[in-house]
């Protein structure tokens, strides 16, 4: 059996740490879920949202540095969706005293680093009328019925969610060379995203799986997703395991 990992999970915008709780019910007991709560929600909702995308990553960084040294477990592999792609893949490159040895990405956007074209663009979602912000919010699937008929979940939520989209679309990175580390990416057929983007961030080992359904198809698909993740972290343990017992 491979030993102990931990799979830090970093929820989409206005998503919580609640969201990947099915995920974890497919994992193997070596393979511990730990999911990333954001502040303004869940467990962290006393606390104001966060617009900032750099102050954003520190804080997850911190929570995974925690993790880390409360489990005394050193391996570990960061899975994010949507914006939580996005920090992963910056945490990633933040941690590189201790990076993950693998990286998940669900549904990542695509962005552009700081002084290109398109990296000059104004994004404004964040800045939407509220009746077209909810609009959008409910053709990517991330509001349920539930929440979009309730005016007091609604004053909850639309807070939360600009300050995500805030955080993302005032960021502009600079022009980074590629990590030497395995990515894997995963996306919903309708989404359409091209590889390329994502392929040309590593110069480590690329995979990518499209599963029916749009932006949120993970909700559909977390016991195949499961099955993907421990298989990357598995054959990425055998070989780590390999390579020592030709050292020694």
């Amino acid at each position: 059996m491979p030993e102990e990992t931990l799979l830090f999970c970093l929820p989409h915008a206005g998503g919580s740490a609640g969201f990947y709780l099915p995920l974890a019910e497919h994992l193997p007991r070596w393979l511990r879920l730990v999911p990333v709560e954001l502040p303004g929600r869940g467990r962290r909702s006393i606390e104001p949202p966060c617009g900032d995308f750099e102050q954003l990553a520190e804080d997850v960084a911190a929570r995974i540095r925690g993790g880390l040294e409360r489990s005394g477990q050193p391996r570990y592999a960061v899975f994010g969706h949507s914006l939580g792609a996005i920090l992963a893949f910056y945490e990633a490159r933040k941690l590189k005293a201790h990076p993950p040895f693998h990286v998940f990405l669900s549904s990542p956007p695509i962005f552009h680093p700081r002084g290109t074209e398109q990296g000059e663009e104004t994004r404004c979602c964040h800045n939407l009328p509220r009746e077209k912000f909810l609009v959008m919010l409910r053709e990517m699937g991330g509001l349920t019925d539930e929440v979009m008929n309730s005016p007091a979940l609604i004053e909850y939520a639309e807070p939360v969610i600009r300050a995500d989209f805030a955080a993302l679309e005032t960021w502009f990175p600079p022009l980074w060379p590629p990590l030497d580390l395995p990515f894997t990416l995963f996306s919903g057929e309708a989404e359409n995203r091209p590889l390329s983007h994502w392929a040309a961030r590593t110069t480590g080992t690329f995979a990518s799986y499209r599963f029916p359904g749009g932006h949120f198809y993970l909700t559909a698909h977390w016991e195949k997703l499961a099955a993907l993740i421990v298989r990357a972290c598995g054959t990425l343990h055998q070989g780590a395991a390999a390579a020592a017992r030709m050292r020694n």
